[in-house]
């Protein structure tokens, strides 16, 4: 068999084309790792994208945890203060109290209150109370059937006030932390100044005074 000769402006073509064919591949090799290059890039930007709505939705959380922690330990605060108002304890009250330890008292009223500025227009009472400020009953004997025997009203007029009471003590108790009183009647008088003055039965026997005014 005879060799083949091929002339040389026919190698010279061939590895032309050749060259150029190496030169496409790597064209398209280039074109293949650029796309790679923008996928990547676009892949970045969603890792990115995402780790920054993690961070904002932490931050969300954390300020959510840190309100709802605030409120927890405000109400918890305000149910400490209850709890501590709640068992504040109350003072106990004496249980050995006698006579001695009753409050007398004067005051004036109508009868819609107690007025220390009083219509003249209207019917006046002197009442004398006895205030029981201990924790058990007290009990003694008067030496009439009255708490307060009588009295007396000075000022723009003068008038002696009388109660209705007979001779023959009886006893008589204060129950605890109770107030008693017996009413005296004064009626209506001028616009002025008074001074009141109620005199207490045995075992007290003593007067108490009470300054008011009537317009």
């Amino acid at each position: 068999m005879k060799a083949m000769i091929v002339p040389s402006f026919i190698l010279a073509s061939l590895s032309i084309g050749l060259t150029a064919c190496s030169e496409s591949k790597e064209e398209a090799d280039a074109d293949v790792d650029i796309c790679n290059d923008e996928t990547d890039t676009e892949d970045l930007d969603n890792i990115n994208t995402d780790t920054e709505d993690t961070e904002d939705t932490d931050v969300e959380e954390n300020t959510e945890d840190t309100e709802d922690t605030e409120i927890e330990d405000t109400e918890t605060e305000e149910t400490e203060d209850t709890d501590v108002e709640e068992t504040e304890e109350i003072p106990e009250l004496r249980t050995d109290c006698t006579t001695d330890d009753l409050i007398l008292q004067v005051e004036v009223r109508t009868m819609y209150g107690i007025c220390t500025n009083c219509d003249a227009e209207e019917v006046l009472y002197a009442d004398g109370l006895l205030y029981n400020p201990c924790g058990n009953d007290i009990s003694f004997n008067l030496s009439t059937n009255c708490i307060v025997r009588g009295g007396m009203l000075t000022g723009s007029s003068t008038m002696d006030l009388l109660s209705n009471c007979f001779a023959g003590g009886r006893e008589h108790t204060v129950d605890a932390t109770r107030t008693d009183f017996q009413p005296v009647y004064i009626g209506r008088i001028a616009p002025g100044d008074y001074t009141l003055e109620l005199h207490f039965d045995a075992p007290f026997d003593q007067s108490i005074s009470h300054e008011f005014t009537t317009y």
